[in-house]
């Protein structure tokens, strides 16, 4: 079984929805903006912790930001 991976361009678009900038996001979900740009990039995987944060403020599930299963 594969680990779950990011969806880094759904993460994007939701933040774009609410017209926030990489440091609004940051800023509401109590992070750094390098861990919101690096995982929007793709570049990393923020912690358990991390995306319960970013899920909250940006009003979904945790699940919601990972690539569902035969796509992408």
């Amino acid at each position: 079984m594969t680990r779950p991976r990011l969806d880094a361009e759904r993460l994007r678009t939701l933040r774009r929805e609410r017209d926030w900038s990489v440091a609004d996001l940051a800023r509401h979900a109590g992070v750094r903006d390098a861990t919101v740009r690096a995982a929007e990039q793709g570049r990393t995987q923020p912690y358990p912790a991390t995306l319960r944060k970013l899920a909250r403020v940006l009003g979904v599930e945790v699940g919601d930001l990972f690539v569902k299963e035969g796509t992408r």
